[in-house]
Parts: structure tokens; C-alpha cells; sequence
């Protein structure tokens, strides 16, 4: 139930939550998007269509307006459609690797690549509340 920091999905989990972190999504299935951010892994684009019956009519769906990490690898074969799911992210990051549709072990040793997310991760998660810091549940 939340809240959390940010999500996380991969190849078509990706494309699960691009469409929970549209504006006004979680609000439409009855909760508050409660997330700071978005990583998507050999993510994919699914289109607005599937989600357009959502909307009430003449609202259509906008660019998901929090921090992204998209993690592409550049010898994936649907790569290009990690890079068509980058265009809905209002303020999208990009980090490649060198294989394919897979976040390899070999990721976790490479400075690059941890340097990279660990950049993005310090500029989006936001800090922690007082009562959050001590110990207590966020309100």
C-alpha cells in the first residue's frame, strides 16, 4: 500500500508503471501516488490506448512528470522501443550497458554504470521526513 520511494519495472513491468505514474492515474484506481521517482529496465512502450479508457473525456494522457532511470541495453532487440517508452518521462535519464534484454551480473562490478544510478538515485529520492527519519510511518 505504500508509500514507497520510487518504482521499478521491468520490459513490460516498465510499461506497468509508466502507466500507474501518470498524472491522475493513481487517483483514477482510488489511491495517491505516493513514489518519487521511476526505474525502467529494458522497459517498453505499450501506447496511450490502453490507458486513454481511464481518462474522463476530452483528458488524455500527458508525460509522466517524475524523475526516470531507464536502463537500455544497446545489443537489445527491442531496444528501440526502451527508447520510445524514454519520450513519455518528462525529465528521463538514460544508462546503456553493452548486452541485451537482461540487466547482466556484470552491471554490479562496472564504476560507470553504478556511478550513473547512484547520480540519479541521490537526485531523486527525496530526503526522508523528520518523523520518517525517526522511525515512525509517513503520514
Amino acid at each position: 500500500h505504500g508509500p514507497y520511494d520510487g518504482l521499478y519495472g521491468f520490459s513490460q513491468g516498465a510499461a506497468v508503471v509508466t502507466m500507474l505514474s501518470l498524472p491522475g492515474m493513481a487517483r483514477k484506481l482510488g489511491y495517491e501516488r505516493s513514489w518519487h521517482f521511476v526505474v525502467c529496465a529494458c522497459g517498453v512502450n505499450v501506447g496511450w490506448p490502453l490507458v486513454e479508457w481511464f481518462y474522463d473525456e476530452g483528458c488524455a494522457p500527458t508525460v509522466v512528470d517524475l524523475p526516470s532511470l531507464h536502463i537500455i541495453g544497446r545489443a537489445d532487440p527491442i531496444g528501440p522501443l526502451s527508447h520510445k517508452l524514454v519520450e513519455a518521462y518528462q525529465a528521463p535519464t538514460v544508462v546503456t550497458h553493452r548486452l541485451g534484454h537482461e540487466l547482466p551480473v556484470a552491471l554490479r562490478k562496472d564504476a560507470r554504470f553504478q556511478a550513473q544510478v547512484h547520480d540519479f538515485l541521490r537526485r531523486a529520492a527525496r530526503p526522508p521526513t523528520a518523523s520518517e527519519a525517526a522511525g515512525l510511518p509517513r503520514s
